[in-house]
């Protein structure tokens, strides 16, 4: 195997080629989503943290119709009025933490919520534990959706207990459109690196579940979720795309400069 490995022309290629592209040269630098991906990516590569440029991803601002979209989605769903709306966005439902997500719902199965799942991913292992949970009949598994936005309208809260990721969109986009939102720590979830305590609860170990559970529950207080539905809402206005290009445009003006292109 080794020697089919060692004597593959693609692999050799594939070495050569991230030789050349990760050496540090005079104009190379590099852009990184987050502070979370520039330090994978040293764990491979010795390249220094000046040579690097944090460009988070933007955030998209909903359509002003949000209030009539969280009437009509609620309804959909039949999430009655005294329910809370608690929803999950995500692939790779493992890694991103939905079994402790449901662990945490079966510790407040008293409480009155329903579950919205989006994404793609086998549910069949989630489902029995939601079913040994006694919670199978608040959970409803969307599947992939084409569009998010009107989940993330109707919703209440947003969860994502993340064991590992560079940077996701959904948790911003949930704030975006008014979601108290529970999300992992820098640690685990490069998106979090933005967030203060008081914008979203960021849990210290997502896979806790008493931990979920009880941001969950502070969040079911609705003044609580008030406040950092309009914190949240705040910082991600402040995320914008025009930011994130400025950001790109500086990593080229630095390389030109350095090429001698520009002065």
């Amino acid at each position: 195997t080794w020697i089919k490995i060692l004597t593959d022309p693609s692999v050799c290629a594939n070495w050569l080629l991230e030789k050349i592209h990760y050496k540090i040269v005079p104009g190379r630098f590099w852009v990184a989503v987050s502070e979370m991906t520039k330090q994978n990516v040293q764990k491979s590569y010795p390249i220094p943290d000046d040579r690097f440029f944090i460009a988070p991803s933007g955030v998209d601002i909903p359509a002003s119709n949000i209030v009539e979209k969280r009437t009509e989605w609620r309804r959909k769903l039949g999430v009655g009025a005294e329910e809370v709306l608690v929803l999950f966005v995500g692939s790779e439902f493992k890694r991103k933490g939905l079994s402790s997500l449901v662990a945490a719902l079966g510790i407040l199965k008293n409480r009155a919520f329903k579950l919205v799942v989006l994404g793609s991913g086998e549910p069949h292992s989630f489902k029995t534990q939601a079913v040994e949970l006694g919670i199978d009949d608040k959970i409803t598994w969307g599947g992939l959706v084409k569009n998010t936005s009107d989940y993330y309208a109707a919703s209440d809260i947003y969860v994502l207990p993340t064991l590992s990721d560079p940077s996701p969109l959904s948790p911003l986009e949930a704030m975006a459109h008014g979601c108290a939102t529970v999300m992992s720590c820098g640690q685990y979830n490069g998106a979090a690196e933005h967030i203060k305590n008081d914008e979203a609860i960021l849990l210290e170990d997502p896979k806790n579940p008493i931990e979920i559970a009880d941001a969950i529950k502070r969040l079911m207080n609705p003044a609580i979720r008030e406040q950092y539905a309009n914190k949240g809402r705040e910082l991600v206005g402040k995320l914008t795309w025009d930011r994130t290009a400025n950001i790109v445009i500086q990593a080229l003006e630095q390389s030109a400069k350095e090429r001698g292109r520009i002065k």
